[in-house]
């Protein structure tokens, strides 16, 4: 686990080095660079910053073999595999040196036949190319941007693109918008103008000047796999072998243990693996109504772990908030990433690396949105008529309380954002501002939609709407949070869910063993149940939860009204200065749902003042 950065110029750039220091969190057990001329007149900057997982003492980079140059961020499980099938001899023990060989032999072919997480660059000095790739779920950042002189420019954050002269940063209005809709910058977009993402399963190559981005990992294909009922026992030997060979790692190895169903069954399947005692980590929350941290207890005294746990009070939470969004590489405005970077900082003290529940959501329908797209075809029913002045009703007069999640705010949520679309009724019910509100907002009309491919989606089946999620949001948002929170500490998050041949079989199992009635992840608690029992099985789901509307209409206050009158976003025009104060009046009164737009505002304009 490491962070990247490369540079291709006419010449070589003067502030590489202070562009690369930003990255220096992700990998503070080592630092490599590599620079030389190249094709055509060019030069290629390389630089590298290590986390030491697998082959603590020779696993450096960047890497050389013949003519091939590799830098190169994640883990590759399935390695060994590859290596034995290579058939050479290694130098290293490292998953990188037998991705640079695969990759020597057969060029992008290679990218399919690898389970695990990566962005990874390659420098052919023979070809004279640069080939860039990222892993099919977006687990591993990776932006880049064209150059004026033709030449390129790749990182594993948006930071270093702020610090070369390279760039004039300007804000971009559409990565904007969208961030206001989904609380985080979606697609190939980035919040600065002219650098991109890398999309999750696609390479680019650079050749003299010219680039190409295609796609090697076809996600689609999921949904279109032939389905059959499956045993409990047959999926827990699969989940099993991803933890498994999630575990390999030469340092010490933990589970984030949230006493809910995904991360209890990491960490029993690891305990089985490797017995007691491995290390447990967990957050709780001195306030009641938040607090789950007894489960995570419950589970680890089940399985016999050396638990760790850490109980925080509303005030600490708080008192943290600025300078978590502050060391934010891009603005995200997932409010959980407060708690998460909390437990984070926890595991970091006494591991390096750490497997977590991430994907399990989206692959067995673990989501409330899930559940209210069985009603759709009902709702759908409903004669405009008659539905518009219910809508209309309940948004004026049904009011919210500052609760998690009340019965009201779910109402709102359901009738408010109904699309008689079906697809577009599901990204409006999981949205933060709804997309008329954008509009409203940015005074301009507003898509967010323009970036999903619709082919061979399915309304009326219920994967359809999990790979869409699991494409659009676990990788943008969920990854990009854990990412963020777990490298600033220098910690290695890995989640076993991800691997590709449990992702297979995930959409192989039929809709009625993931959703029945108001139950998700149906085959998973039968898992649990027999496992650990019904009171972990059976309980809620509820995510990090924070007292958010509270803390805007309290502690708050004075940093919204200050944001409120004098803004950067209203002097750009992007966002509309009226339209914003009359939105925090409805939010105020309690008569609309805006807390999470008004954190996303929020987080937004703290992090313009890098622009600045």
């Amino acid at each position: 686990m490491c962070a990247i950065m490369g540079l291709v110029g006419r010449q070589p750039s003067e502030d590489f080095d202070r562009a690369f220091s930003t990255l220096k969190h992700r990998g503070p057990d080592a630092t490599g660079r590599w620079s030389a001329p190249f094709s055509e007149n060019w030069t290629v900057q390389l630089g590298h910053h290590r986390l030491a997982i697998i082959d603590v003492d020779s696993g450096h980079q960047p890497l050389t073999k013949g003519k091939t140059t590799i830098v190169f961020n994640g883990e590759i499980y399935n390695f060994r595999e590859l290596g034995q099938d290579l058939q050479v001899e290694w130098k290293t023990r490292s998953d990188t040196e037998v991705l640079l060989e695969l990759f020597r032999r057969e060029g992008v072919e290679a990218f399919n036949k690898l389970d695990g997480f990566f962005a990874a660059a390659f420098i052919d000095e023979q070809a004279g190319s640069i080939t860039l790739a990222r892993d099919p779920y977006a687990i591993k950042p990776l932006y880049y941007a064209p150059l004026s002189d033709g030449g390129l420019m790749f990182a594993s954050e948006l930071s270093p693109f702020l610090y070369t002269s390279h760039f004039k940063p300007q804000l971009c209005r559409e990565a904007t918008e969208q961030f206001l809709f989904w609380e985080h910058v979606p697609f190939e977009l980035t919040t600065i103008e002219g650098v991109f993402k890398l999309l999750p399963g696609h390479f680019l190559v650079w050749k003299n000047g010219l680039l190409s981005v295609k796609k090697y990992h076809h996600i689609e294909n999921l949904i279109q796999q032939k389905r059959s009922p499956i045993s409990s026992s047959d999926l827990w030997n699969q989940l099993k072998q991803s933890v498994e060979r999630a575990l390999i790692s030469d340092v010490p190895v933990g589970i984030l243990l949230s006493g809910g169903i995904d991360s209890s069954l990491l960490a029993l399947a690891a305990t089985e693996l490797r017995g007691s005692g491995l290390p447990t980590f967990a957050l709780g929350f001195k306030d009641k109504n938040f607090d789950e941290s007894q489960y995570a207890r419950q589970v680890a005294k089940a399985i016999g772990s050396t638990h760790y746990e850490k109980i925080v009070s509303e005030d600490e939470l708080f008192d943290r908030w600025r300078d978590i969004v502050l060391s934010l590489d891009e603005p995200l405005a997932d409010p959980s990433i407060l708690p998460t970077r909390l437990l984070f900082e926890l595991a970091s003290d006494q591991v390096k690396v750490v497997l977590g529940g991430d994907g399990g959501d989206e692959l067995f329908a673990g989501y409330p949105t899930y559940f209210a797209q069985q009603l759709h075809p009902l709702l759908a029913a409903i004669p405009k008529t008659i539905f518009e002045p219910l809508r209309s009703m309940v948004l004026r007069h049904l009011k919210l309380s500052d609760t998690y999640q009340p019965l009201s705010w779910k109402l709102k949520r359901l009738v408010g954002r109904f699309d008689r679309d079906p697809v577009r009724c599901h990204w409006r019910w999981m949205s933060v501002t709804d997309s008329p509100t954008v509009s409203h907002l940015t005074q301009r009309p507003f898509d967010p939609f323009r970036g999903i491919d619709r082919e061979q989606l399915d309304p009326d089946d219920l994967q359809t709407f999990l790979l869409m999620d699991l494409r659009y949001y676990l990788g943008y948002s969920v990854l990009t949070k854990v990412d963020r929170a777990s490298m600033a500490v220098g910690l290695e998050s890995r989640p076993p869910f991800l691997s590709q041949p449990l992702v297979r079989q995930a959409f192989q199992i039929p809709s009625e063993q993931k959703l029945d009635g108001s139950e998700g992840k149906v085959i998973l608690r039968d898992l649990v149940r027999s496992k650990l029992g019904s009171q972990i099985a059976d309980r809620p789901k509820r995510g990090f939860a924070i007292p958010l509307s509270r803390w805007l209409k309290g502690p708050m206050r004075p940093e919204m009204q200050a944001l409120l009158k004098d803004n950067a976003l209203f002097d750009a025009h992007i966002i509309n200065a009226e339209a914003t104060r009359n939105l925090w009046q409805e939010f105020i009164s309690g008569s609309g749902d805006h807390a999470r737009t008004f954190w996303s505002l929020l987080v937004l304009t703290q992090w313009l003042k890098r622009l600045s």
